[in-house]
């Protein structure tokens, strides 16, 4: 006697997509993101509302989006001061030991 597969249980999340065939490729789509991670971060009052204002004057719809385009700008100044510091590191090893 071959038993019957228990149903997968399916999230929430999934459930409202797939009542409506249109609505597959969205979800694989979702389903193929990467998996983000969240952060707290704890900030000044002040500092705050200095930034919300300064978002919104910007065209950002959300905090979030404003901090995921800071943290890029500022991992990509990060990575382009390391490549100048081998740079440099290279020039004065390649002076010094010709």
């Amino acid at each position: 006697m071959v038993k019957a597969k228990k149903p997968q249980k399916t999230s929430l999340f999934i459930a409202p997509f797939l009542e409506n065939k249109e609505n597959h490729i969205y979800l694989i789509s979702l389903l193929n993101l990467k998996m983000v991670k969240r952060i707290i971060v704890s900030l000044d009052e002040g500092f705050l509302k200095n930034f919300d204002e300064m978002i919104k004057k910007n065209g950002y719809t959300t905090r979030n989006s404003a901090v995921q385009e800071a943290l890029r700008d500022f991992t990509n100044k990060l990575n382009e001061r390391t490549i100048l510091k081998i740079k440099v590191e290279k020039d004065v090893s390649e002076k010094l030991n010709p």
